[in-house]
């Protein structure tokens, strides 16, 4: 990896924290009693990934864009920890049912996301 590559994913990382908060942000304004945002966060991230890791790999030099994108882009958009968090708060506060609905929740829809991107960067 050269130094330009590791400088744009850095960079790429802080911005997809920032559109995370954001949309974090505009989805706190809605009660919740599961959360939702989360998953939404998530799934969205796993279906852009699964686009961005099938179909750049037909150019030369992809390899490199998916770095920026996948690694650091969407791996600062996306959020396991704060998943895994919400559903060990949920399970603290005996509301198992919807740590386990977050838990399958959130690996459901990511799986889901994943495949549907990797269908559709195949297509493109």
């Amino acid at each position: 990896m050269n130094v330009t590559v590791f400088i744009l994913t850095c960079a790429a990382g802080g911005g997809g924290a920032l559109v995370r908060y954001a949309v974090g942000r505009w989805a706190s304004k809605s009660p919740h009693v599961w959360p939702w945002p989360t998953a939404v966060i998530n799934a969205t991230g796993s279906f852009l990934l699964g686009v961005v890791t099938t179909f750049p790999f037909a150019a030369p030099g992809s390899a490199q864009w998916v770095m920026v994108l996948g690694t650091g882009a969407l791996g600062g958009y996306t959020t396991f920890s704060t998943a895994s968090v919400e559903a060990l708060s949920l399970a603290r506060q005996g509301r198992w049912f919807l740590a386990a609905a977050t838990v399958w929740g959130v690996l459901v829809t990511c799986l889901i996301g994943a495949s549907a991107g990797l269908a559709v960067g195949a297509h493109l």
